[in-house]
C-alpha cells in the first residue's frame, strides 16, 4: 500500500538528490542532447524528401530549396546561439544520464522517454503524412 510522507521529508530528499547528482554538471544551452534535435532536422528533410521523391520537377528546384533553406537556418541559428553563449564549466549530461534521470520541467518530472516522444510525434507525424501524400500521388 502507500505510506504517508510529510512535504517538508519529500522536499528535503529531493533537494539532496539534486545537489548530489547534479552539482558538477553543466547545463546545455538548449536543454536536450544534440541527438534528439538532429533526429528533428532529419524528420523534417524526410519530409521534403518524400515530398521530392512525389512531386519533383525541374521547375520546383528552388520551391523545394526555399524549405530547405528555412530548415537549416531554423536549427542553424540556435546553434550558432549555442556556440556564441560559450561552453560552461563541468560535463554535458551524457545520453545514458539523460536516459537514466530524465529531465525537469515546470510542471515535474518528465522521462527521457516521454521527453523524445513529446519532442518527436510531431515531426514523425508530418513525415507519415507526407509519406501517405507521396503513396496517394503515385497511385493515382
Amino acid at each position: 500500500m502507500s505510506k504517508y510522507y510529510p512535504e517538508a521529508t519529500l522536499k528535503s530528499a529531493s533537494n539532496l538528490h539534486a545537489r548530489t547528482s547534479r552539482s558538477r554538471r553543466a547545463e546545455r544551452t538548449l536543454g536536450l542532447p544534440p541527438v534528439l534535435f538532429a533526429a528533428m532536422i532529419g524528420t523534417y528533410f524526410l519530409f521534403l524528401g518524400a515530398m521530392a521523391a512525389a512531386f519533383m520537377n525541374p521547375n520546383l528546384v528552388i520551391p523545394f530549396g526555399i524549405p530547405a533553406l528555412y530548415i537549416a537556418m531554423a536549427f542553424g541559428m540556435p546553434g550558432l546561439w549555442a556556440r556564441i553563449a560559450g561552453r560552461p564549466d563541468g560535463h554535458f549530461q551524457s545520453r545514458a544520464e539523460f536516459r537514466a534521470e530524465g529531465m525537469e520541467i515546470a510542471t515535474g518530472h518528465f522521462g527521457s522517454t516521454g521527453a523524445s516522444a513529446q519532442l518527436l510525434v510531431l515531426p514523425g507525424l508530418i513525415v507519415g503524412w507526407a509519406i501517405a501524400i507521396a503513396v496517394i500521388a503515385a497511385t493515382v
